[in-house]
């Protein structure tokens, strides 16, 4: 039995309030923030990238991540991001 391994981990997800760039619609963006940990046994010791984010649209089913996000988005994940009490 491994007593590591590699794990991710969503800390947030949450509906946002702008318009899909694909579709128009409105309200319709779900964005998630996760991280990969290592973790020993069942505990998380610490996080071994950086955070990462998408977005996808729950009506078309567009998606973007943080390098493709538009400038909207990517206001809304800083925030959601600062928000967060750990890491």
């Amino acid at each position: 039995m491994n007593e590591y391994f590699f794990s991710t981990s969503h800390l947030k997800t949450c509906n946002i309030r702008s318009k899909c760039p694909k579709c128009e619609s409105e309200g319709t963006t779900q964005m998630e923030i996760e991280y990969t940990f290592f973790k020993l046994l069942i505990v998380p010791v610490f996080p071994l990238k950086k955070r990462t984010g998408k977005t996808q649209c729950n009506t078309c089913g567009f998606t973007t991540n943080e390098e493709t996000m538009p400038e909207e988005f990517s206001k809304t994940y800083v925030e959601l991001v600062q928000r967060q009490k750990y890491l």
